[in-house]
């Protein structure tokens, strides 16, 4: 006989049937599981990724941020300067602060010594000649406190400024007895007052004594 002839019982074969089957299910549903746990890990990996991007461009807005407020601070100073600028145009000073200092020096006595020093322009509004005419007085207001060995060097100096052209106008405001290093001094403060209107012509070498004017 050439064919085989099969002996088990139809019901064990319908077992056998079912368990291929299930076996075959089971394997699809493990490769099923392993394709979802792939996309997962992918997942994973990819939000990191975006997570990543992300700070990356909130720490590039963020310097832009600071650049811009940067550049914010500087035009604010460029702005500050320009009015400076502007405002010194407008008074147009005849005389250099230099030169005022200078002058200074050269009318303090050797004996007095200046402690603090100011110079505030000032604009003041006056009637004119003609009825509702008005004309702009500018000028720079010094103002000096030192303190020397006695009045007399204080008057000295107070004499030196109102003699000097630059000067329209020359103040003693007080002058009191202090100590200094346990020494009897006087204290002062005076007030001078250049005109701003008029027009000066500095000596540049060889200046006499006086302020060089």
């Amino acid at each position: 006989m050439n064919g085989m002839i099969d002996l088990m019982p139809q019901r064990c074969r319908e077992t056998l049937g079912r368990r291929r089957r299930v076996r075959g299910w089971v394997g699809v549903y493990g490769a099923m599981i392993l394709l979802v746990g792939a996309a997962y890990w992918g997942a994973i990996s990819g939000q990191g990724v975006v997570e990543d991007e992300v700070l990356r461009m909130v720490s590039e807005r963020e310097e832009r941020l600071n650049r811009n407020e940067e550049v914010q601070a500087l035009l604010a100073e460029k702005r500050e300067l320009e009015r400076v600028i502007r405002r010194y145009n407008k008074l147009a000073w005849p005389i250099r602060v230099s030169e005022v200092i200078d002058i200074l020096g050269t009318l303090t006595p050797d004996a007095v010594t200046l402690r603090s020093m100011s110079m505030t322009p000032r604009e003041v509004r006056k009637r004119g000649q003609v009825q509702g005419e008005e004309r702009i007085e500018s000028m720079l207001i010094i103002e000096l406190e030192g303190i020397g060995p006695s009045d007399n060097e204080v008057a000295v100096m107070v004499s030196g400024l109102e003699s000097h052209p630059v000067f329209s106008k020359v103040s003693l405001d007080f002058t009191r007895s202090t100590e200094v290093d346990e020494l009897d001094v006087r204290e002062f403060r005076m007030t001078g007052v250049i005109d701003l209107n008029a027009r000066y012509e500095f000596v540049a070498s060889g200046a006499p004594e006086g302020g060089g004017l």
